[in-house]
């Protein structure tokens, strides 16, 4: 329901919001703002699910940021086009909308089976929404049109709270950057020795990107293809075979590590067919390591969450090492 009438809003609730607006904008560290602001809202509307979800300008889909009462899976993986369900109607609108009955709305898009009701605010800055914020209750007709008003008056203040924690993180991290770029070139000019030059170009990259896995490749005009000269972080040896000729290639044009903990149990050569909603695994290929019980169900846990995060519904497998690990992952789907 959208709602487009004039707000009216009592004295003591815009009190109330004069005080929620110094609170949220005390800080400039988001997760601090996001926080506070769950606990500011609760202080209005009585929400049993709430979320804060920001629009990734890139891909144009909104993301959560900031959960509660969702499953650590669903808040993590799920990401919604905009203009598309509530939230990304909301969004691509600029207006809150208000559902009573989420099940007789065809634009609602199913996360949590026991929700019932639903109420998204965009959160909008300088004319352009920026994300929403969404609270879910499993009672039909749960919120009011005054909670609504409410919401859009503080979905106002707090946007522009979220807005500024992000640009001070986005200049941060470019400081960070600069630093690290700035170390990088200082110690290129005074390390001789190529390996220890990339060592020390890895450990300060880590600096900016939390990676697990690092692999520089320096070209190789001999035989014309690009070669791994570094390594990092884990003993085991990989290589990502789209650099490799395809007669040569072992396990998949893009097989990717499989660790559990910091285990390497093996490798996985899959592509998303986002059309049919399936995710292909043409290899799984496990190392020589034994798996027990524990082992293989964290490894189905992860791979629900991979299908998941690359917006397909099902698996199929073409090929693996291991009937015996294979049936007892297909037998999970």
């Amino acid at each position: 329901m959208l709602n487009t009438s004039p707000l009216n809003v009592p004295a003591e609730i815009l009190a109330t919001l004069v005080e929620i607006s110094e609170e949220i904008n005390s800080s400039l560290d988001l997760d601090e703002v996001l926080q506070k602001t769950a606990t500011l809202v609760k202080r209005l509307v009585d929400f049993e699910i709430f979320g804060v979800m920001l629009l990734d300008e890139s891909t144009q889909r909104l993301y959560h940021r900031f959960t509660i009462g969702y499953g650590e899976q669903a808040s993590k993986d799920w990401q919604i086009p905009l203009g598309q369900g509530i939230t990304g109607t909301a969004a691509a609108t600029g207006r809150a909308v208000r559902v009573g009955d989420v099940r007789e709305d065809p634009r609602y898009i199913n996360i949590i089976d026991s929700v019932r009701s639903e109420l998204v605010v965009p959160l909008v800055v300088k004319g352009q929404s920026i994300g929403v914020l969404d609270i879910q209750s499993t009672q039909v007709d749960y919120f009011t049109r005054d909670q609504q008003s409410v919401l859009t008056l503080m979905a106002s203040r707090l946007a522009v709270a979220i807005e500024n924690a992000r640009l001070f993180e986005r200049v941060r991290s470019q400081a960070d950057t600069l630093r690290v770029l700035n170390e990088v070139g200082r110690e290129a000019n005074s390390i001789l020795d190529v390996e220890e030059l990339l060592r020390r170009a890895a450990e300060l990259v880590k600096r900016v990107i939390n990676y697990q896995i690092l692999g520089i490749l320096l070209y190789d005009e001999a035989t014309n293809v690009f070669r791994h000269r570094l390594r990092d972080f884990f003993d085991f040896d990989y290589q990502v075979e789209c650099f490799v000729p395809a007669p040569k290639r072992k396990y998949g044009y893009f097989s990717l590590p499989v660790l559990i903990g910091d285990t390497f149990v093996a490798r996985m050569d899959s592509k998303a067919d986002r059309k049919n909603k399936m995710l292909i695994i043409h290899n799984l290929h496990f190392e020589e390591v034994g798996l027990n019980g524990d082992m293989i169900q964290k490894l189905i846990d992860t791979l629900k969450e991979f299908i998941l995060f690359n917006q397909c519904r099902a698996v199929t497998f073409a090929r693996c090492n291991r009937p015996d690990y294979l049936n007892a992952i297909e037998s999970a789907f």
